[in-house]
């Protein structure tokens, strides 16, 4: 967590505000998706495709721009000066774009569901999907300035709130993550409200929530173990979720 009030106010504010990007461009994105005709995906593709992949970068250079504000204001808050902002971009938007919506509409055909509930049915994960390469914007340009930033020690990754148990599981980890090749620490799903913050010492202190997330894991691994399994990643969510407070955990 940042070490001064301010840092603190201005990460929340930066969280609050590449959510904002991210809703306007599944909105946008959602707005575009009557462009594809179901009674030919493949003809209308095209079209689709770039006007989408353009409204969504349009997004994505937006929360890049707000993310480099972030950088610029959270370092004099923290360490009194000002550093370099090292831009970064999510590779393929239009390849995710086009799997996860004509793909996925004729993979649900193919699995015998009716063309036009298929075709509906895609669209939440295709929302999702535009959402989350706008706001990688942000998330990547935060990542690779803190892994070119010698004062910075890493960067931690910063919730919406309401996270399912894989992003609470990445947050309880702290200021671990070093760079944009962060393998786990860059993995954002669709519709995840996660951000990130860098962090410019070693001590960490958690937030409430943070210290929630971590109890919950430690739980979750005393769980696993006291089956007798090998402890692996996919077993300890199963068990965060089964614990509850989760926003992909078991609705009671």
């Amino acid at each position: 967590m940042a070490s001064t009030a301010e840092g603190r106010e201005l990460t929340t504010a930066h969280r609050d505000a590449q959510i904002q990007i991210g809703a306007r461009a599944e909105i946008e994105a959602r707005a575009l998706w009557d462009r594809l005709d179901i009674d030919d995906l493949d003809g209308s593709k095209p079209y689709w495709l770039a006007s989408t992949t353009i409204a969504v970068n349009r997004r994505m250079a937006e929360s890049q721009r707000v993310a480099s504000e972030y950088l610029t204001e959270y370092r004099l808050a923290e360490l009194g000066a000002a550093g370099a902002v090292v831009l970064a971009a999510p590779a393929e938007t239009a390849r995710a774009l086009s799997l996860a919506g004509p793909t996925r509409v004729k993979r649900l055909i193919g699995s015998g569901i009716e063309p036009a509930v298929a075709f509906t049915a895609a669209l939440t994960k295709f929302g999702g999907m535009a959402r989350r390469q706008a706001m990688m914007g942000g998330r990547l340009t935060i990542a690779a300035t803190a892994g070119r930033d010698r004062r910075a020690v890493g960067w931690r990754r910063v919730t919406d709130g309401n996270p399912c148990a894989f992003c609470a599981m990445l947050a309880s980890r702290g200021p671990v993550y070093r760079d944009a090749a962060a393998a786990d620490g860059i993995q954002y799903h669709s519709h995840c409200g996660c951000t990130a913050e860098p962090a410019y010492s070693n001590a960490w202190e958690p937030t409430a929530d943070e210290e929630r997330y971590t109890d919950a894991y430690g739980e979750a691994r005393a769980i696993v173990a006291g089956d007798g399994k090998a402890i692996d990643t996919k077993k300890l969510l199963a068990a965060m979720r089964r614990q509850g407070g989760f926003r992909d955990s078991p609705i009671t």
